[in-house]
């Protein structure tokens, strides 16, 4: 989407874990970036990140905002939980992606890292791409997306990207007037904390399910 002649982006960052540095370093960015021509969507600024203890709605406005947009810019900070989740949620939009400080973790191991590196080069023939492909492929067919907590899946960067990618599917779908859910099958094994997490996501979205199912008893 276009504002005015315009670009539009919607920045992924870390919000509630950023340092003072990071902050200001985040507005250089937007400053440079509406240098350059875009309108930026900063979720500190764009999205009421008031704790509902679930997150949920910070999710689904984030959702809104990638999928008004052009394309995605990502600043990448280790102690970023949904960042992951965002960048799922953009890759099922098929939107570009610019990995801002890329260099900082050109060296990583981390397959996830290497997965980021390919989605922002465009490199499509990577193995990496083609299996995230392949496996949003998978979740695009599929009606119910589910899922079996294991413990550390809360962290789990490939888990956080698969349900970004399952959660932006379903809002797609939704657009389009179908059906689409996403849930656990052990919900009891599922640790709820006080504050916004995947997990009580995760459980919420179980629920929506599970209230569907009745309905139609």
């Amino acid at each position: 989407m276009q504002t005015n002649g315009m670009k539009s982006t919607f920045l992924i960052c870390p919000i509630r874990t950023a340092t003072p540095d990071e902050k200001k370093g985040l507005e250089g960015i937007i400053s440079d970036l509406n240098g350059q021509g875009y309108i930026v969507r900063y979720p500190q600024w764009h999205t009421d990140q008031t704790d509902d203890g679930v997150g949920y709605r910070i999710c689904w406005d984030n959702r809104a905002h990638i999928i008004l947009s052009d394309s995605v810019h990502l600043f990448l900070s280790n102690n970023s939980i949904g960042s992951w989740l965002d960048i799922g949620m953009a890759f099922a939009a098929w939107k570009p992606l610019y990995f801002i400080n890329s260099g900082e973790f050109s060296d990583s191991e981390s397959d996830e890292i290497k997965f980021l590196l390919d989605y922002d080069s465009c490199h499509l023939e990577s193995e990496r791409y083609k299996r995230m492909k392949g496996r949003f492929e998978e979740i695009k067919k599929a009606k119910v997306v589910a899922y079996k907590w294991k413990p550390g899946m809360e962290s789990d960067r490939a888990f956080l990207m698969d349900l970004g990618m399952a959660f932006m599917d379903k809002g797609l779908a939704e657009r389009l007037g179908r059906e689409k859910y996403i849930m656990v099958e052990n919900p009891s094994d599922v640790r709820v904390t006080e504050r916004k997490s995947p997990q009580n996501v995760l459980l919420k979205l179980t629920d929506e399910y599970y209230a569907r199912l009745e309905s139609l008893v």
